[in-house]
């Protein structure tokens, strides 16, 4: 438990939702009106629920409400006994206080920042962090500005100490230095606030330096003037701020509290709730061989100190299932298990925990075969966990895979989630993993979702082709639908926007769905699927699903030689003939194309698939038709073409050729909007 409250609010700030927030501030700025309060009366101050209030205190590090107005009190009374001890009264210095008082005022200030801090280290990482300097060949202090100030300081002990160093506080002379480094040496990067751009710029640098060397040493990371947390692979010290009567730090004492983190050069990581100059370069790398999905992470304790503290003596329920494998090929919820970590209850989305159920058959509850545990199906009477359900677990964890398309409905699942979650009080930690489209934005498609095509296959507003990770998506919904969860999202080490699962990663490629078994497959799927929604086959039960379309009435060399002529970029086609034994013409012999991914940059698979269907209705106009299908409890009475497109009379506009220019699917304002909640550069 922190021995600080107000320490410990500053230290997570960044990452309290909105309304533990607004209790954060208020317990800041009234910590004596706190003390005196009940929970009841907290909330009503607050406005929020008394659930909120336990959230919050257990987000902070306490083990209820009671925990923490007991620790606040203390603080409060330690602050008023030291400012007996010193024979000062609450305040900052003003400009009526005369020399005696200004120099009491800031003795005091000074001595409760440094006992504070005292209380708080962690002996052993202060060890660590000596031993790395001390046997550094050459040490490196970055600082900008006031920080600057304190890294010629620094590097002025250090001389005394007989080392070699040197303060770095030109950016550009920062940046060359840093350059320079190797796995002998050890960078020091110092920063209030933890973002400012050229330390982190700087740090980002000598991390990069010599990436493979040493690496087995801890990562370098930005010290962050708002969170030290020793222990979560990053090595750090630091002063703290005395805490006034009042909750507020006294002005005299504001100087930036300095963690230094030394760390060998080696490569740079930022640690998931932590972030630097841009939340996108949190989990860059260079080096694609390192790359370690979410569930790896978790696996090597690669999380925040708070984050695993969490996790010990919790009782976790996990959506997942068979097909969201780690990096070694094994199944996730296994490995978890196999660490020894406790699940208490597991969540199935469509297809089932073993991934085997045909699309859109509903899924009953079951016993975990690999682990034992129960699991609840989320495709099938219920489409979300029931209260009872959550009523016996504190959080919630989510390795799913994904494909990067509006209408795969793992990540409406995962909405559904986060909202039930988010009534019951449990926490939400997204395991992320890759998008296989890569997540270019110049390269995402629309058309934007009509709200009012509610159902399993897009609930709110985003694009077909959207370019997001199933992380980043959980992000941008707790942001903007307001969902009041405590979140928490592991990213992926070695992921960049531009990476897709066409090439080396196709070696690895586990099918996420029985019908997408290769990367290209999942690479059409955005347009091939929107087939569904007319009555022809896009391939199911045959052994290239989605990269083909065919039906009876079709001809085969006329279709591929029209869309030959279309000259579709990154794509092409050659007849083919097929027999679906699913859907439709099951068991009938279907003529039509298969699709060649030419160019995985070029494709655009949306507007290629739109193009197929106005062909189809300009070639066979009285052949093709609309399907329908009776909708799942709770969803809109749209067609299935209309909720996989999106747009109320998608058939009709298709077929009219409304949708054929490229542009019409154009969404500029796609990354502004979800801009804030980008993981990855």
């Amino acid at each position: 438990m922190p021995n600080s409250v107000v320490t410990a609010i500053h230290q997570r700030l960044s990452e309290l939702t909105p309304t533990e927030r607004r209790i954060a501030e208020y317990v800041l700025a009234e910590p004596q009106a706190v003390v005196e309060s009940s929970i009841t009366r907290l909330a009503e101050e607050c406005e929020v629920s008394v659930a909120s209030v336990a959230r919050f205190t257990r987000s902070v590090g306490f083990g209820g409400y009671p925990d923490m107005r007991l620790a606040l009190a203390t603080e409060l009374s330690r602050s008023a006994s030291d400012q007996e001890r010193f024979q000062v009264s609450a305040g900052d210095v003003s400009r009526y206080d005369d020399v005696a008082t200004t120099v009491r005022k800031i003795a005091f200030a000074e001595a409760a920042a440094i006992e504070r801090t005292a209380r708080q280290i962690d002996l052993d990482e202060l060890e660590r962090c000596v031993a790395e300097v001390r046997d550094a060949r050459r040490i490196d202090i970055y600082g900008a500005a006031s920080s600057g100030l304190a890294a010629q300081d620094l590097e002025q002990k250090l001389h005394r100490a007989g080392l070699v160093a040197q303060a770095r506080t030109d950016h550009h002379l920062a940046l060359t230095g840093a350059a320079l480094l190797d796995g002998r040496d050890v960078a020091i990067a110092i920063s209030h606030s933890g973002r400012t751009l050229e330390i982190v710029q700087a740090a980002q640098v000598a991390g990069e330096s010599r990436g493979d060397h040493d690496r087995h040493h801890e990562q370098p990371e930005v010290a962050s003037g708002q969170s030290v947390r020793p222990g979560a692979r990053h090595r750090g010290v630091g002063v703290d701020l005395p805490l006034r009567r009042d909750g507020e730090p006294h002005r005299a004492a504001r100087h930036p509290r300095l963690p230094v983190h030394p760390h060998r050069a080696g490569g740079l990581r930022h640690d998931l709730d932590e972030p630097a100059a841009h939340p996108r370069r949190r989990h860059h790398s260079q080096n694609r061989l390192t790359m370690h999905l979410g569930i790896d992470r978790l696996l090597r304790h690669d999380l925040p100190a708070r984050l695993l503290k969490t996790l010990r003596g919790a009782r976790i329920g996990m959506l997942t299932n068979d097909l969201a494998l780690t990096s070694h090929l094994t199944r996730g919820r296994a490995s978890f298990a196999a660490e020894g970590w406790s699940l208490d209850l597991l969540f199935g989305p469509e297809h089932g925990m073993d991934g085997r159920a045909r699309e859109g058959d509903l899924i009953g509850d079951a016993l975990d075969r690999v682990t034992g545990v129960p699991v609840r199906s989320l495709y099938g009477d219920a489409v979300r966990p029931s209260p009872e359900d959550l009523a016996g677990l504190d959080i919630v964890l989510v390795d799913l895979p994904d494909v990067g398309a509006r209408f795969y409905t793992y990540v409406w699942t995962l909405s559904h989630m986060l909202e039930a979650c988010a009534e019951a009080g449990v926490a939400v930690l997204v395991l992320d993993r890759p998008n296989p489209l890569g997540g270019l934005f110049e390269q995402a498609e629309g058309p934007m979702l009509d709200e009012a095509a509610q159902s399993l296959v897009g609930r709110w507003s985003m694009p077909i082709r959207h370019g997001l990770t199933i992380g980043e998506l959980a992000r941008h919904w707790v942001r903007t639908r307001s969902i009041d969860v405590a979140l928490d999202v592991v990213g992926v080490d070695g992921w960049r926007r531009e990476d897709t699962a066409i090439g080396r990663e196709e070696l690895r490629w586990t099918p996420p769905s029985p019908n997408l078994p290769s990367a290209a497959t999942a690479l059409l799927y955005p347009g091939t699927c929107l087939a569904e929604g007319v009555n022809v086959s896009e391939g199911r039960s045959t052994a290239v699903p989605f990269r083909v379309i065919g039906a009876p009435f079709i001809d085969a060399e006329d279709f591929a030689q029209a869309i030959t002529a279309l000259e579709l970029p990154g794509v092409s086609a050659s007849p083919y003939g097929f027999t679906p034994l699913v859907r439709d013409h099951a068991g009938e012999q279907c003529e039509g194309v298969i699709l060649h991914v030419t160019d995985a940059t070029a494709i655009r698979p949306v507007h290629t698939g739109v193009r197929l269907l106005s062909l189809l209705a300009e070639l066979y106009p009285d052949s093709l038709s609309e399907r329908s299908l009776v909708p799942m409890p709770g969803e809109s009475d749209w067609t299935p073409l209309e909720k996989l497109f999106g747009v109320r009379g998608a058939f009709r506009q298709i077929a009219d050729g409304r949708w054929n220019d490229s542009t019409t699917l154009a969404v500029p304002d796609w990354p502004a909007a979800v801009d804030a909640d980008l993981l990855y550069a």
